[in-house]
């Protein structure tokens, strides 16, 4: 029986080549091993819609794109529509559903980890 993050770990290699982590030398920069380790901690602390709603706002006074993180999980979880919109749209819609909200939060949660795990397969920048 497969486990459930272990599902995600071919989509979530492919998001990190796609979304842009990568730089020019083949590295994935330091910043973005705080960066998606703190989203996970952001859901239990402060909510699933709260979490992605900062991660979709403006990057431009962090050291990453946090909205690189939301595309990924969007990209792993939804291959059919891969947009962190898309993503938004439906974490807002399971709002109203304890159940669906449930599921989805966990999907979440498994794509971050599976994100976290797969970056930890390349080399990062030093700080």
């Amino acid at each position: 029986m497969q486990k459930s993050v272990t599902k995600y770990f071919t989509a979530a290699d492919n998001a990190i080549q796609s979304c842009g982590f990568i730089n020019a030398n083949g590295q994935i920069p330091a910043a973005y091993k705080g960066a998606i380790s703190s989203f996970g901690a952001s859901i239990v602390m402060s909510g699933l819609i709260p979490t992605i709603q900062f991660y979709m706002a403006s990057s431009q006074n962090r050291l990453t794109d946090s909205m690189k993180i939301v595309e990924a999980i969007a990209k792993i979880i939804n291959t059919a529509n891969p947009s962190p919109d898309a993503l938004q749209q439906s974490v807002l819609s399971a709002s109203n559903n304890a159940a669906n909200l449930f599921i989805l939060k966990k999907q979440i949660i498994d794509a971050a980890i599976a994100l976290k795990i797969m970056m930890r397969t390349y080399q990062f920048e030093s700080e």
